[in-house]
């Protein structure tokens, strides 16, 4: 058996979307949500179907919240329907940017 074949046969036994949806979300990630908003947003990590993403910039957080249905939907469509279905928004600041870990204090 392949290990991605296997790898994904353990993420859906745990309810995770599979090794490709996983893989598209981080690397197609400025074709899913648009260059510009890419270079303000980056998505830290997929829990369950919650997505944290760091922003670099206060209105960027604002813009996220507000434009958040539209952003389920880009993502329904390029990652299949269920894999996200909530957005969590953490401001970034330039420590956890360096460790790519969310500011706890957000």
């Amino acid at each position: 058996m392949e290990v991605g074949t296997g790898l994904d046969r353990i993420l859906r036994s745990l309810g995770a979307p599979s090794v490709d949806a996983l893989g598209s979300l981080f690397e197609d990630w400025p074709a899913l949500v648009g260059e510009r908003m890419a270079s303000h947003v980056r998505p830290l990590r997929l829990s369950d179907t919650t997505l944290l993403l760091a922003v670099d910039e206060p209105g960027w957080a604002t813009q996220v919240r507000w434009m958040a249905a539209e952003l389920l939907d880009r993502l329904a469509e390029g990652l299949g329907p269920g894999v996200v279905t909530a957005i969590d928004v953490r401001m970034e600041t330039p420590s956890t940017r360096r460790r790519g870990t969310p500011d706890p204090s957000s």
